[in-house]
């Protein structure tokens, strides 16, 4: 097997993603776009990539913190 965080694409994934087509179907998913593939089929991946799995959690991680950072905010009148 390759590398946890490229792994080849197996017959039965979607349209036989790699890492990188899941990770940025993911990333769009998080950004609110259209992933591009089924849901099912993401969740499958990551539920069997402990690479994709690490990814999400520190993508999701990373996100939050962004989303909820205080923003200073200069009123103009």
């Amino acid at each position: 097997m390759g590398h946890s965080w490229n792994q080849k694409a197996r017959r039965g994934d979607y349209s036989f993603m790699t890492c990188d087509d899941v990770r940025a179907a993911l990333s769009a998913r998080m950004d609110g776009e259209d992933p591009q593939a089924p849901a099912a089929t993401l969740e499958a991946h990551t539920g069997e990539c402990a690479g994709c799995r690490d990814w999400l959690a520190r993508a999701e991680r990373l996100t939050r913190a962004v989303r909820v950072q205080s923003v200073r905010v200069v009123l103009v009148t």
